[in-house]
C-alpha cells in the first residue's frame, strides 16, 4: 500500500508530488514536497494543510523556513462532551494554565523524549468543582491534566490559522486538494497503481499531475498559447518519456485527458 502526496497553489496548479508507503506519516513527506516545489518556484509564504501535518516536527521545519502555517492541530486532549484543551489558558509569566472554572494547573514534570510539559490541577480543586462533569470522566478520580510542547510552534500555528488569511486558505485547501484527488481518481486512474514499486507509482502520479495541470491551463489560456506551452512541455519531458519507455518495457501507456 502507498500514499500519494501533492502540493498545489491556490489556483489548483500542482507544483510538486511524491509517494510514500502508507505506513509513513504524511507529515514526514512535507520537506520533500517543499524542496521539490522550491526547485521550480520560490519558498511559499503560507502553507495550508490538514491536521496530519500538525505535529511539532513538521511545524518546526516549516516555521524555520519562514513559512506561515494554516494547519489545525488535532489534540489528543480534546474529548467529545468535555472541555477542550483550547479552553485552558496558558499563563507564560507563571508557567501555568488557568482552567474554565478559574483554577490553576501547575507545572508538574517534563517528558524530554516528546518535549512535552505536563500541568495538573490540585485534587481538591477538581473534587469540589461544580462543573467537574464537563471536564473529567465520571470514572476518573484524579485531577485534570493538560500538556503543551516546550516551544511556540503550536501557538503560532493556531494564531495564523485563526487569522482571516489562515481561515480563507484552510477552506480553499479542502476545495483545491480534494478536488484534484477526486478528479485524478475518477477520470485519470489514480485510484489504483498500474505497476508495483514506489518509483513506478511516482511516475504515474507525475504524469497524472501533468495532465491535470494541462487541463487547468487549457481552461485559462487561449488555444494558440496552450499549443505553444504543450510543445515546450513536450520538449522538456522528452528524456522522461524515454525513461518511462525503458521502465515499462514497451508497455502501452494510456493518457486520459
Amino acid at each position: 500500500m502507498s500514499s500519494a502526496h501533492i502540493a498545489a497553489d491556490a489556483g489548483g496548479i500542482i507544483t510538486s508530488v511524491c509517494v510514500s508507503p502508507s505506513a509513513v506519516n504524511d507529515s514526514a513527506k512535507a520537506p520533500e514536497l517543499i524542496e521539490r516545489h522550491e526547485k521550480l518556484l520560490e519558498t511559499p509564504t503560507w502553507i495550508a494543510a490538514d491536521s496530519k501535518y500538525g505535529n511539532q516536527e513538521c511545524l518546526g521545519y516549516l516555521q524555520a523556513k519562514g513559512i506561515k502555517t494554516a494547519i489545525k492541530h488535532a489534540s489528543t486532549n480534546n474529548r467529545p462532551g468535555y472541555f477542550f484543551k483550547d479552553l485552558f489558558v496558558y499563563i507564560a509569566k507563571t508557567d501555568a494554565f488557568l482552567c474554565p472554572a478559574g483554577k490553576i494547573l501547575k507545572r508538574k514534570y517534563k517528558n524530554y523524549h516528546t518535549n512535552q510539559i505536563y500541568y495538573r490541577a490540585a485534587k481538591e480543586d477538581c473534587l469540589s468543582c461544580p462543573i467537574r462533569y464537563k471536564c473529567i470522566e465520571p470514572e476518573k478520580t484524579g485531577p485534570r491534566m493538560v500538556t503543551r510542547f516546550d516551544n511556540d510552534y503550536f501557538e503560532k500555528t493556531q494564531y495564523w490559522c485563526n487569522s482571516p488569511m489562515g481561515k480563507r486558505l484552510y477552506i480553499l485547501r479542502k476545495t483545491v486538494i480534494e478536488g484534484l484527488f477526486g478528479d485524478a481518481k475518477a477520470h485519470h486512474g489514480l485510484s489504483r497503481a498500474r505497476l508495483r514499486g514506489l518509483n513506478n507509482i511516482e511516475i504515474q502520479l507525475l504524469l497524472t499531475a501533468t495532465v491535470l495541470n494541462l487541463k487547468r491551463l487549457y481552461k485559462k489560456l487561449n488555444a494558440e498559447t496552450v499549443e505553444k506551452a504543450v510543445q515546450k512541455l513536450a520538449n522538456q519531458f522528452q528524456n522522461l518519456f524515454l525513461v518511462i519507455k525503458v521502465r515499462f518495457m514497451g508497455r502501452v501507456i494510456e493518457f486520459y485527458i
